[in-house]
């Protein structure tokens, strides 16, 4: 009964826009991890950026460490209601990931496939930057738990 109490208060207290940012905080670190995984590899990979010693002329290592940075500082902050900041940051390291995969594309060595990552991080972005202008839900009415109330235990 009790654990039942502790879920329905968690489900009560959670906010859209924070736990969006803690859906994008547990992407953009294992992102990040792989790009460093990546990039002290001792065997070659397969895969765009990963046999890249570096992107838009940083090393590979900076852009894995701007992504673990961020997706850390979304976890660590996604509760706060001045959330400005964490959509912000989210949003630039998007688009600038975008970017890069659309200059990998028109100046790296030809890959067809790299259009798709593009238009998924232009994509990303533009749904973060959009859920950044949504509103908070109203809280309900009687207080931040609305009509829940305290069931008295039978004896």
């Amino acid at each position: 009964m009790r654990l039942h109490r502790i879920f329905r208060w968690a489900q009560l207290r959670a906010r859209f826009r924070s736990t969006f940012l803690f859906i994008i905080g547990i992407t953009e670190l294992p992102y990040g991890i792989a790009l460093w995984l990546g990039s002290v590899a001792k065997q070659p990979l397969h895969w765009w950026p990963g046999y890249a010693s570096e992107v838009l002329g940083l090393p590979l290592t900076f852009w894995a460490w701007a992504w673990m940075i961020v997706g850390t500082f979304l976890l660590a902050t996604c509760w706060l209601h001045n959330d400005r900041l964490q959509f912000a940051l989210a949003v630039a390291l998007n688009v600038a990931w975008a970017g890069a995969v659309i200059q990998h594309a028109i100046t790296g060595p030809s890959e067809s496939g790299a259009w798709g990552p593009a238009s998924i991080y232009s994509g990303i972005a533009a749904g973060i930057f959009m859920i950044s202008a949504w509103p908070d839900p109203v809280p309900p009415p009687n207080g931040p738990l609305g009509p829940f109330k305290e069931e008295e235990e039978e004896e």
